[in-house]
């Protein structure tokens, strides 16, 4: 009975990857921030970074001590791994950073294991399942 249980359960569970990375820049250059995030850095590293593959979140922003500052969410690590790498080569190599440096990297990221047991005692009023969810957060 325990192993039927088991498998079940194994038939509604599932593992979800998340990683983040946030960048932070300061300094100046020859265009204000705002200017620098709505012209260059939307339209030259966003499509270089959804090309690398895995990424579903990304915005700009100008943080509360001035600093300029991307956020982005990825699939897995080693996709936010491959766009932390993406982002640092382009900094690197256009012109419109020059006079920014990058002041500070976070990174995160997690797995959530999922798993939902349809038992019959949980059917709801229309005579489907309704799932409890439980979810396991673990370090990498």
């Amino acid at each position: 009975m325990l192993k039927a249980l088991d498998l079940a359960r194994s038939q509604y569970a599932s593992l979800i990857q998340i990683a983040t990375n946030s960048l932070f820049y300061s300094g100046s250059g020859d265009r204000p921030p705002e200017q620098l995030t709505r012209e260059v850095v939307d339209s030259e590293l966003r499509p270089r970074l959804q090309q690398g593959g895995g990424l579903t979140r990304y915005i700009t922003f100008i943080a509360d001590d001035g600093r300029l500052g991307s956020a982005s969410v990825y699939e897995n690590k080693a996709d936010a791994q491959k766009g932390l790498q993406i982002a640092r080569e382009w900094a690197g190599a256009t012109k419109a950073m020059q006079g920014y440096q990058r002041s500070q990297t976070l990174t995160t990221s997690m797995q959530n294991r999922i798993e939902r047991a349809p038992l019959d005692h949980e059917r709801n009023a229309c005579g489907g399942y309704s799932l409890p969810v439980h979810a396991v957060l673990s370090p990498d």
